[in-house]
């Protein structure tokens, strides 16, 4: 089995537009950019691929991971 972390962002990505937090003003420091969470599932037995978590950054995600297209989704 493959685990593919896709984005490890929160809900908004990261750093957030106009948030000032710690954690977004560090990310912006250091040139940081997470996207939001999602996860990519691939059994290589099978070939068949689960994708927890669609996100709004859905195509950057896949193009960026060269993961392929999943079989089934899961929303949490």
């Amino acid at each position: 089995m493959r685990v593919t972390l896709l984005g490890t962002g929160d809900t908004t990505g990261t750093p957030t537009a106009g948030c000032d937090c710690d954690t977004c003003a560090a990310a912006r420091e250091r040139g940081v950019s997470r996207s939001r969470f999602s996860v990519h599932v691939r059994n290589e037995r099978t070939g068949d691929s689960l994708l927890v978590d669609f996100s709004p950054d859905f195509r950057s995600q896949f193009l960026d991971n060269d993961v392929p297209l999943p079989d089934a989704g899961l929303v949490t």
